[in-house]
Parts: structure tokens; C-alpha cells; sequence
């Protein structure tokens, strides 16, 4: 019988710096390095030896190898032997890809790069047959070219499949009447679909993606939070001490689906409430720069833009908060695009034992995760009246810190979900390994 080892297909690798790659991190934790393996899609690299091999392909590759014409050039493997130790450093993807990304005819230049490219060389065939996956973990795919991918990944390694539902990739979140808009998410439905019909099981990370794919591929299916890091679990629960210091708002993520536009709310609503004094503070800490979010969040007596924080500084801001913020656009197409996933920093958030604000429609995962341990604002009109009863209550703070960290314990517990994800592996190579010949 082959050692039990698990492939991970993912648009990114196992990182300690981004949202995915630290989701990564935390659910397999219960693996050893040689029981894991990477196939990814990105310039990125790994900065954490969680695999004790990674293959990389990437669209500079593609382009640099004249669409894998050059072989040397097309498809890279990474030993874990050779993974730096700069874990500090930040890796992100070309800002002109992350700025076009939402254009449907990018998507379509990029699938079409990846369709006329050798990818299915010979090189990743041997590192398939090296691998020798006894399962197979991969992301929804986001595009055409990642399913077609992992088809042929499943051709030539014939295990279990696992489909791990983060974001609704399968619809069209904006809905437009474009003729191109219409076709491309109608062939990404087809080829996804004919790519699930061998996953044996959906692993979400909320109830609604989980229960919303699994039904539909009429699959078992399975919800597994994203763990909280030890390292928030062991932060003491903080308490202002000085009553006369201003209040402190920490919002720490990215600016993007819209989400600033909640962010500004806030502002002007502590700078209303503030009336010349200094109550409170929204500080905002994000790596994406939009101009045009970052001019309306500065606002005085209300709001700060503080830039990009991480590692150590992150953990202490994060700690030394009084509220910690999550917010979701309230617009439509917004919200069908965050409808089913549970941010990473709201784990992080639960684990540290942060009194929560939370601003968001309430039919959306996250929002609807959370609301039984933070202060919810599902309606615009009721932030004034949300912050003033945070602002004026230390004990309600409080109140809903120790909420949180007990949820954390609950349902994000970081010594239970890892071992759950491994046993639901574990009990498909189980199923497989008894099916007769």
C-alpha cells in the first residue's frame, strides 16, 4: 500500500502572508511535510516548508517560455530544501493583473494563453507520477484553465478528490448582459461541472458554500472554519485601562470589494459622534492602494489610513485594539460576490479575543457567522447608534471579547479542525483502498 500523501491545487502557494496561504497553513497542520505536495498557478513562491514539494506554473512562465515552447522555462519545481527564510518579505501579484482582473476579456486573454501553452509537459507528468497523490485537495477553480488543469491532474493520478469552496466562482457575480460576459462564465459552469463530477466530497469554509455546492454536485459535504492561529489563542484579552484615552477602531484587510465605501461611513460617524472631542478612532492598516479610497478615509476627528502592517506589528495593533472592524459593501453586485465566504481575519479576529464590529448585510456567511459575538450593523442607518453603545460601554466590549475567543475555541480551534480535515481525507483513501478492482 502507497504512504498516504495529499495533493493541494491552489492559485497560490502555502505562504504566512497572504489570507489563502495562511488558511492553508492552518488546515493542514496536521500533516507532515512529506505527506504533502503543491500544484500552484502564480509568481508567488512558498515562504513556509508546509509541502516537501511545490510545482509551479505561471503566466510569466507561459510568456517566457514562447507558451511553453521552451520546456526549461515552463513549469518549475520547488524542493523545500530551497524555500527561503524571509518569511517577511511580501509577495503579490503584478498590480496591473489585480487592477484588470475584473474585465471579462482578461480572463478570457489569460485562459486562452494557458489553453495554446504546453503545460502538460513531461516534467509534470513525472512529478505527478512522483507525488502519487492518494488524494487530491484543490480550491474552486476561478477560470477555465484551472479546471482543465486538475482534470489532467486527475487523469494521471486517479485518487479522491476534494473541493474546498472559498468563494462563489461558479456564478457570474454582476450579472452584466455582455455577450462575452455570458459565454465565458457559461463555458467556466461546463467545465466545471464536468471536472466535479469526480470530486467525492465539498469542504466549505462557511455552511452556505458547503451546503450550497454540495447539494448541487449532490455530494456529502462538510464546513471547516478556518482555524485560529496559536499565537492570537495565547493573546490576553484586552481592556482599556485609561477611560479618558479615545476609543480605538483597527480595521486590518483590503480595500477592495468596495469595501471602503463602509469604511468611510464609519469614519464620518465616529467624526460626528466625536463633536470636537476625541472619543474615537478609526484606523484603517491595507496593502492595496486605490487613490481614490485612501483620499475619502482620511478623515479628520474620524479616520486614519495607516498603510500595511504585518508579523509581530500586526499581532500587536491587533491586540492593543478596542474594536476590531469587518466590513462588506452593501451593494448587490458586491455582495453576490462575498456571499459564501468567512474572511481569514475574521479567525484571526475570534482568536485574539477581539471585540468585534461588524458591518454588513445580514445574508452574507461572514456576517451572519459572527453574529451571535460582535456588534452587527446590517442596516446603514444604525452605525450611530451601534457606536455609541460600543464607544460608551466597556463592559459590552468586554462582554463580546470573551465571546469571541470562546468561539474561536468552538468552531475555529485549531487542534481540532486540521485533525477533522485530515480524517475526512483519511476515510476517502479508506473507501478507496477497499473498492474492489
Amino acid at each position: 500500500m502507497k504512504p498516504n500523501r495529499v495533493l493541494i491545487v491552489s492559485g497560490i502557494p502555502f505562504r504566512n502572508d497572504t489570507n489563502l496561504g495562511k488558511t492553508l497553513c492552518t488546515l493542514f497542520s496536521a500533516y507532515r511535510p512529506e505527506e504533502l505536495a503543491q500544484l500552484y498557478f502564480s509568481p508567488q513562491t512558498p515562504n513556509v516548508t508546509k509541502c516537501n514539494t511545490y510545482y509551479q506554473i505561471s503566466e510569466e512562465q507561459l510568456i517566457r517560455s514562447c507558451f511553453g515552447i521552451i520546456k526549461k522555462r515552463c513549469g518549475r519545481i520547488i524542493d523545500s530544501n530551497h524555500i527561503s527564510k524571509a518569511s517577511s518579505s511580501v509577495e503579490s501579484h503584478p498590480k496591473a493583473a489585480i487592477s484588470l482582473r475584473h474585465f471579462i476579456g482578461v480572463s478570457v486573454m489569460r485562459d486562452y494563453l494557458w489553453m495554446f501553452s504546453a503545460v502538460k509537459t513531461k516534467k509534470l507528468n513525472n512529478w505527478l507520477q512522483d507525488v502519487n497523490p492518494t488524494a487530491l485537495f484543490f480550491l474552486m477553480p476561478q477560470d477555465i484553465k484551472s479546471s482543465r488543469i486538475i482534470e489532467y491532474v486527475v487523469s494521471v493520478c486517479h485518487c479522491p478528490l476534494v473541493m474546498f469552496v472559498t468563494d462563489d466562482y461558479y456564478n457570474d457575480p454582476s450579472l452584466k448582459p455582455g455577450l462575452l460576459r455570458r459565454w465565458y462564465f457559461k463555458k467556466k459552469q461546463e467545465s466545471l461541472d464536468l471536472l466535479c463530477r469526480s470530486v467525492s466530497i465539498v469542504v466549505g469554509c462557511s455552511e452556505l458554500a458547503s451546503s450550497e455546492f454540495g447539494k448541487k454536485y449532490n455530494v456529502s459535504f462538510e464546513t471547516l472554519f478556518t482555524p485560529s492561529g496559536i499565537d492570537y489563542l495565547n493573546l490576553p484579552i484586552h481592556s482599556s485601562i485609561n477611560i479618558n484615552a479615545p476609543v480605538i477602531f483597527r480595521y486590518f484587510g483590503n480595500l477592495g470589494l468596495e469595501r471602503w465605501k463602509p469604511l468611510v461611513e464609519l469614519g464620518h460617524a465616529i467624526a460626528s459622534y466625536n463633536c470636537g472631542e476625541q472619543k474615537a478612532v478609526l484606523e484603517v492598516y491595507s496593502n492595496l492602494r486605490y487613490p481614490e479610497a485612501i483620499a475619502q478615509l482620511e478623515i479628520p476627528n474620524g479616520c486614519v489610513f495607516k498603510g500595511w502592517v504585518q508579523g509581530d506589528e500586526y499581532m500587536r495593533l491587533l491586540q492593543e485594539a478596542d474594536v476590531a472592524v469587518h466590513v462588506e459593501s452593501f451593494s448587490e453586485e458586491m455582495c453576490r460576490r462575498t456571499r459564501l465566504s468567512v474572511s481569514t481575519k475574521i479567525a484571526d479576529y475570534l482568536g485574539a479575543g477581539k471585540c468585534i464590529l461588524c458591518v454588513g448585510r445580514a445574508d452574507l456567511a461572514s456576517v451572519q457567522h459572527i453574529q451571535d459575538v460582535a456588534c452587527v450593523v446590517d442596516d446603514p442607518l444604525e452605525i450611530t447608534e451601534k457606536l455609541g453603545e460600543l464607544i460608551e460601554n466597556s463592559d459590552y466590549r468586554l462582554q463580546l471579547s470573551v465571546k469571541a475567543r470562546d468561539k474561536a475555541l468552538k468552531q475555529h480551534n485549531i487542534k481540532v479542525i486540521p485533525n477533522k480535515l485530515r480524517e475526512i481525507i483519511k476515510s476517502l483513501n479508506d473507501i478507496t483502498s477497499d473498492a474492489p478492482n
